[in-house]
């Protein structure tokens, strides 16, 4: 879905439906297929194939850990001194 404020834009609007028809056209393993679009109460919105796997978040929240969890002795280290 858009956000309120740029639903309410008719060019961001404009902009959504033309690229989501652009998507829909798309047939490729490595891109969601899109079923449907269309506006519910005035808002625009996508319907697109469920994906088993994680959820972004998820996916983030991993990619985090493994970013700070091998440099946490490097900071233990730097603070340590500073406790």
């Amino acid at each position: 879905m858009l956000p309120e404020g740029a639903a309410a834009d008719p060019e961001l609007r404009r902009r959504f439906e033309q690229e989501a028809l652009a998507v829909a056209a798309l047939s490729h393993p490595n891109i969601v297929a899109l079923h449907d679009v269309g506006t519910h109460d005035g808002a625009p919105f996508l319907v697109s194939e469920q994906l088993a796997g994680t959820t972004l978040a998820e996916a983030l929240q991993g990619a985090v850990k493994d970013i700070v969890r091998p440099n946490l002795g490097w900071f233990d280290r730097f603070l340590g001194p500073v406790r």
